[in-house]
């Protein structure tokens, strides 16, 4: 009898594991999306203008079949269009994010109310709209879904080869446990065409997002596309993701950090060249890898910590280490700050503590650059201070 009910209670903590894990992965979707895919379709065939580098330069089987099937609609009104308005801005996360708020080819109706950046960058909403309507027009004439429903087995391939990236890591668990905050879901669209990682989202009337990590691919090789090896995704998870739970918070609290915008200006030269063209998209960046640094040293130890730190930094987040010993407070204190949206208003108070600090010139910047890259002393920081 006791033994009977010994196998039970062990089955029952089984059970309630698996029930654990299967609500944590339930919510997250690997798929190669046709609406992605129409728009890379139009974007290959446009060759891109002003972003070419936004495009695959590996040569896979794939790519060769969008090239043999669509060849033919190169001066379709969709493909001109696309091409004068990514010339303008239309381009990088938008055209993506637009397309998330549309229902599947060929209908391509709008599900989710369009955003004001989008319409923004497309020129006004009319221009925005056109472009849909021959995006629609582009899928029928094309016979797009046809295309798409014949390389299914191509998509399953390359989706079971992502997948095994999930096997040993939760990331998702991960996000949640440090954020302290749910997303409704979590969404990883590969992209075999693209060349370039985005982490839109959809806002639902509950304040909870669909949170979507877009992906390209880095490698081909022995016949398969390579999305990265596991570290380097889960770390683009993070990142990607992060956007859905930093992101709005950093909207709702900006007239605040508007008083602190001159920390722009030593870095606008590093963010411009990455595409965080204003301050507010530069916060996002400089808290969103702050996190993942934080998240390294948790997960994976002191010498990976140090190395992203000082990776940050080099690429020209200069504000990362501060945030980074703010964060640390955080993560003593989560009785107190039980989620990020509590902890946030002390993240605003660091930008306040650094524009205070002689963070005004891009010399300033710089030591903080070198002094991380040769790991200058004090001393030799004040010289370095003094020649410049």
């Amino acid at each position: 009898m006791k033994k009977a009910l010994l196998l039970l209670m062990v089955s029952l903590q089984i059970l309630f594991v698996m029930c654990l894990y299967l609500s944590a992965s339930s919510k997250l979707n690997v798929t190669i999306d046709p609406r992605i895919e129409l728009l890379m379709v139009v974007q290959y065939l446009s060759g891109y203008k002003g972003h070419p580098e936004l495009l695959t330069s590996l040569d896979f089987p794939y790519k060769q079949s969008v090239k043999k099937r669509f060849s033919g609609y190169k001066e379709h009104p969709a493909v001109k269009m696309f091409a004068r308005m990514s010339s303008r801005g239309f381009s990088y996360d938008t055209p993506p994010k637009v397309m998330l708020h549309l229902s599947d080819p060929p209908g391509l109706e709008v599900v989710f109310p369009l955003s004001e950046h989008a319409i923004k960058k497309a020129g006004g909403k009319n221009r925005l709209e056109k472009f849909i309507a021959l995006l629609r027009d582009f899928s029928r004439h094309s016979d797009f879904m046809s295309f798409y429903d014949s390389q299914k087995q191509t998509y399953a391939a390359i989706r079971e080869t992502v997948e095994k990236n999930f096997s040993d890591v939760d990331f998702i668990g991960d996000l949640e446990d440090y954020f302290g905050l749910q997303q409704r879901s979590y969404n990883i669209i590969l992209v075999p065409l693209a060349n370039g990682n985005y982490g839109p989202r959809l806002k639902h009337e509950d304040e909870t997002f669909d949170a979507y990590n877009i992906i390209s691919p880095r490698d081909f090789k022995d016949g398969i596309l390579q999305f990265g090896t596991i570290e380097y995704f889960r770390h683009l998870a993070w990142h990607e993701f992060g956007h859905s739970f930093v992101n709005p918070l950093t909207e709702k609290h900006m007239d605040e950090l508007k008083k602190y915008a001159s920390l722009y200006k030593p870095i606008q030269k590093e963010m411009k060249a990455r595409a965080y063209g204003d301050w507010e998209s530069a916060i996002n960046e400089h808290i969103i890898r702050a996190v993942t640094t934080r998240l390294q040293y948790m997960h994976r130890g002191k010498e990976n910590g140090d190395q992203a730190l000082k990776q940050e930094i080099n690429w020209g987040f200069v504000y990362v280490e501060h945030l980074c010993k703010k964060l640390e407070i955080y993560e003593k204190n989560r009785q107190k700050f039980l989620n990020f949206t509590a902890f946030y208003p002390q993240l605003i108070e660091t930008f306040r503590e650094l524009s205070e600090m002689d963070f005004k010139s891009p010399s300033s910047t710089l030591i903080i650059t070198l002094k991380h890259t040769l790991s200058l002393d004090k001393g030799e920081e004040e010289k370095c201070l003094r020649t410049l």
